[in-house]
């Protein structure tokens, strides 16, 4: 390890120490002044030291997953309610709004986002709606009225007729 180090590698190696069973794992570096190798740098570690923090960090990733994970669907959840909420009331309001009741709007407070501007054209397009309502049924009711003054002339010219026998080719 020292000549490699020496040569400019860095290398480690498990080392098995005689006054313990402990193995170590040895790392051997050179130290360089000026571009020059001026000396070797060996630090050692016990495996078991390492090993007893890896298996604490396996525990406490073991034990943090679930939670985490928990923690995440139910944020998740909540704002996918928090942001989805309005549009449910949309769909509610929209529910209740029928063709004999147009004048309703949802008239909701919402800000300009996505959400907000459906909402307003929502609205907006209610109000066109009963706009053409409104003219269908004023244009029936005029239709209805200007049909019914002929139609009663002709009745009663009709029922005039009708009133003294004649032969068919009077009538």
């Amino acid at each position: 390890m020292l000549d490699r180090a020496l040569d400019g590698q860095a290398t480690n190696r498990r080392v098995k120490s005689e006054d313990n069973d402990d193995p170590l794992r040895v790392l051997a570096v050179p130290i360089r002044r000026d571009g020059q190798i001026v000396g070797v740098l060996e630090v050692g570690q016990s495996e078991e030291d390492t090993s007893d923090v890896l298996t604490t960090l396996l525990l406490v990733m073991a034990a943090a997953y679930p939670v985490t994970l928990v923690v995440a669907v139910l944020g998740g959840v909540f704002l996918a309610g928090r942001a989805l909420s309005p549009v449910d009331q949309i769909t509610g309001l929209a529910r209740r709004i029928s063709a004999e009741d147009l004048g309703q709007r949802l008239n909701l407070m919402l800000p300009d986002d996505e959400i907000g501007r459906l909402a307003r054209t929502f609205d907006e397009m209610i109000g066109r709606l009963d706009g053409a309502f409104r003219r269908q049924r004023q244009f029936t009711a005029d239709a209805s009225h200007e049909l019914r003054t002929p139609l009663t002339i002709m009745k009663g010219q009709v029922d005039v007729a009708l009133q003294q026998k004649r032969e068919p080719e009077d009538y």
